[in-house]
């Protein structure tokens, strides 16, 4: 069965029903529906009449629904199209107790020439949810001159043998949401050649890195290449320095023996330090957490806008909450990570993150409490905590495992921001509030 990846890498997110992949390259097909996925196509020559292509996906597993620690997650993938003969099927388990990783594998097709209309799903076997998305795939046209594969970004690449990630003797994993960030500053590549001269002049190639407006930012000195070499470049570059955006990674081979040249593309997106707190690339994952803090017409706005509009909205709104503006260091950024965290931690649930239960809101929005009072379940009750702040204003939160979950609800709320349920003396009796304020 294929290898499945497990990375402790973390990219932006800000609503449940957007997933996680909110900013992808223009190449990455990203996913609709309650599995969230990116998707990247790679096609190769093998023949001058067979094009493989290389599926490669990154499934979010927070989106999908844990079924318990032996079994884990649950999935089928599914590759369906025209002009393909049969569909590709895979069915996978996946065990892991960290949470918000991510899943890497791959399918290829060998593809006669033409046109082909795919439908890729996957399949949540646990909670019988889904995601798909659809695009067309060309097949590479066949040409007697100089000519290249598609330009597969990769995440990593080292000497040795995999039967899935395996080529040419380098295990290549590949990076299907082409976004890169600080902590993380190579951007691995490979590209096929094909077709080149029979002559023995060394051929040369180049790297370029062009900014959105295509101004050159980063470029490599020409590097020489012996013909008894394998006519494959695997290389990486170095992102260090640059701003967040997108960028485009162009990979140019020049045959001084014909004459002919070559150049192959891929969009990029990178996220620089100045984006996470001490530059930690994990915390991307709540810079566009801003749900608990903006307002409705904010909230609307941002959702509305394009992607290149997101990053300096998001720029814009974190730094109104900087205590010290003038400097580098957001304390309020920081904290509210180290929240996110913790709540990520110690409230998560199979089939949502800590930071979106209730407690996790609480514990976001006002800090830990000063006291903890847990009353466990009885007769007539359920295990309940209450929650005591005295600092800054007395308040007091009540939450009930109401359906004996584990998922803690917020039945009582002394501050007029987080009202309590109409019903909630059903849960709490008034004389086991601290203060009977209601």
């Amino acid at each position: 069965m294929k290898l499945l990846i497990l990375l402790a890498i973390f990219f932006t997110s800000s609503s449940k029903s957007e997933g996680v992949f909110i900013q992808v390259p223009s190449q990455v097909y990203k996913s609709k529906g309650k599995v969230d996925f990116v998707v990247d196509c790679s096609r190769f020559l093998r023949s001058d009449s067979i094009t493989v292509c290389e599926f490669s996906y990154m499934i979010n597993l927070n989106s999908l629904k844990k079924k318990d620690n032996l079994m884990g997650f649950m999935a089928k993938v599914e590759i369906r199209g025209s002009n393909l003969k049969n569909p590709m099927i895979s069915q996978w388990t996946q065990r892991t107790t960290k949470p918000l990783n991510f899943s890497i594998d791959k399918f290829w097709a060998s593809l006669v020439p033409g046109n082909y209309e795919i439908n890729f799903t996957v399949s949540d076997l646990n909670s019988k949810s889904k995601g798909s998305v659809k695009f067309s795939v060309n097949t590479l046209e066949v040409d007697t001159s100089l000519s290249a594969s598609d330009l597969q970004l990769l995440l990593t690449s080292y000497p040795g043998e995999d039967t899935v990630f395996g080529k040419f003797g380098y295990v290549q994993i590949p990076n299907p949401s082409g976004i890169y960030y600080s902590g993380k500053d190579t951007l691995y590549f490979y590209l096929e050649l094909y077709h080149l001269g029979k002559d023995t002049i060394p051929y040369f190639v180049r790297y370029f890195i062009l900014d959105e407006k295509g101004s050159l930012v980063r470029a490599s000195s020409p590097i020489k290449r012996g013909r008894d070499e394998l006519p494959v470049i695997r290389d990486g570059i170095l992102l260090e320095g640059l701003k967040s955006g997108r960028y485009t990674l162009k990979v140019q081979a020049v045959d001084p023996s014909t004459g002919n040249s070559v150049i192959r593309d891929r969009e990029f997106i990178y996220y620089s330090s100045e984006l996470t707190a001490q530059g930690e690339a994990e915390n991307l994952t709540y810079f566009y957490f801003i749900d608990y803090f903006a307002t409705p017409e904010e909230l609307r706005e941002f959702r509305e806008l394009p992607d290149e509009g997101k990053l300096l909205f998001l720029k814009k709104f974190w730094k109104k909450f900087d205590p010290t503006p003038n400097t580098e260091y957001n304390e309020f950024f920081v904290e509210f990570v180290k929240r996110c965290k913790y709540a990520d931690e110690n409230f998560s649930l199979p089939e949502k993150p800590g930071r979106l239960t209730d407690r996790g809101r609480i514990y976001i929005k006002f800090g830990p409490p000063d006291e903890v009072n847990r009353v466990t379940f009885g007769l007539t009750s359920r295990n309940r905590e209450h929650w005591l702040y005295y600092s800054g204003g007395f308040k007091e939160f009540v939450f009930v495992d109401i359906k004996n979950t584990g998922d803690y609800e917020l039945v009582y709320s002394s501050d007029p921001s987080e009202p309590s349920k109409p019903d909630w003396m059903k849960y709490v009796s008034p004389s086991d509030l601290q203060r009977q304020s209601f």
